[in-house]
Order: structure tokens, then sequence, then C-alpha cells
């Protein structure tokens, strides 16, 4: 009983870690995207500032 009990709940419990799993990657990488995307913005801003002063 309690070995067909834990058969059944054991795919259950990993596709529970496995959608966590993805969800914290999609987290940390929208995170990192992010991050990039503003050092990218103000790589481009001080980019454009010394090309107005040359």
């Amino acid at each position: 009983m309690s070995s067909q009990l834990h058969m059944s709940l054991s795919p259950l419990l990993f596709q529970g870690l496995g959608t966590f799993k993805l969800d914290s990657v999609l987290t940390a990488g929208a995170g990192v995207l992010v991050k990039l995307g503003s050092i990218r913005r103000l790589y481009w801003m001080a980019w454009m500032e010394v090309n107005q002063h040359t």
C-alpha cells in the first residue's frame, strides 16, 4: 500500500519540482536579461555622450 502510494506521489512531486525549477530559471533568466539591458543602455548613453562631444 505504502509503495503504491509512493509510486503515485513521485511523478507529482517530480512534476512540481520541475515546474518550480523552470519557474526559477525563467525568473533568473529574466532578471539577467533586464540587468544586461540596463547595462547596455548605460553603455549606449555613455557612447552617445562621447560621440556628441567629438
